[in-house]
């Protein structure tokens, strides 16, 4: 049926058949709920792949080299099983920082878009629907809207948020933590070289082993931190998830997907055929 030329645009929804003929521009909802000229909704980009600058990789050439040295200088003493096993649980323990700021920044764009896709809808009731539609089921639609949907958009942009500010400070903290261990590494690697040139001399000797104790201390402290660093977020993390979880009411049914998208409950007042000509009244003829 063609839309009459003195009335508002008609809205045409995905998967509702062709648009009217018309004098009048139809519009075509966008997934993210923008209304756009029927034929032009824009494709888009398709998002580019971070690039990973290699850090991790060259990270770990460079304490092969430093763990090459210190394992070489106790080779025959009684530390040697010691200094290998807090090399290995050190070097187990390491991360890469780029993995999580680039979750950091995917999260971002999530919220992003989030608030976009509120704005989008809100935008497009205004100054699309509201100044040229009235009735009842425009103020059903509207009040829907305002404390609904928006809330809804709202409470995903916190989670995004959320999310977001944890890869931030988890990357923070492995990228502390790989350049601790990188330190001690290589710091100690020099000195235990020298060391083990002066191992014949029984003081020569004490000293290596004494270095080697101090090095296996410091490793281990600098794990046992991390590894509570790590509970600590991910805490936080779970923390988050019952939040998620607790979305899932404010989206299907009895919190479970399985059983379908909430129903809002909008009035049956807008299906009721004794009522169509009070539903949508064009602007001007209330």
């Amino acid at each position: 049926m063609s839309t009459p030329s003195n009335l508002p645009p008609s809205l045409i929804l995905p998967g509702s058949g062709p648009a009217p003929q018309s004098t009048q521009p139809a519009f075509v909802a966008r997934p993210s709920g923008l209304l756009v000229p029927s034929g032009t909704t824009p494709t888009p980009a398709a998002p580019a792949a971070p690039a990973n600058s290699g850090f991790f990789q060259r990270l770990i050439a460079a304490l092969r080299r430093g763990r090459v040295q210190i394992e070489s200088s106790f080779v025959g003493t009684v530390l040697m099983a010691s200094v290998v096993a807090v090399d290995v649980a050190a070097v187990a323990n390491l991360g890469d920082p780029e993995l999580f700021y680039e979750k950091r920044d995917a999260w971002m764009a999530t919220k992003d878009s989030v608030e976009t896709s509120r704005s989008e809808v809100w935008n497009s009731w205004t100054d699309n629907i509201a100044t040229n539609w009235s009735g009842d089921a425009a103020s059903i639609v509207e009040t829907n809207i305002r404390f609904k949907t928006n809330g809804l958009f709202g409470a995903l942009g916190d989670v995004g948020w959320e999310m977001s500010s944890a890869m931030n400070k988890q990357a923070k903290e492995v990228l502390e933590y790989d350049f601790s261990v990188l330190s001690i590494v290589l710091a100690s690697g020099p000195v235990f070289q020298k060391l083990w040139a002066m191992r014949s001399h029984p003081v020569g000797l004490v000293m290596l082993l004494t270095q080697g104790g101090i090095y296996v201390g410091l490793l281990a402290n600098l794990i046992t931190q991390f590894a509570d660093l790590l509970v600590a977020n991910d805490s936080a993390l779970y923390e988050v998830k019952g939040k998620l979880n607790n979305m899932r009411a404010t989206f299907y049914e009895d919190g479970d997907p399985n059983k379908g998208i909430l129903n809002f409950n909008l009035s049956a007042n807008i299906s009721d055929p004794d009522l169509t000509e009070n539903l949508w009244v064009p602007m001007g003829e209330n």
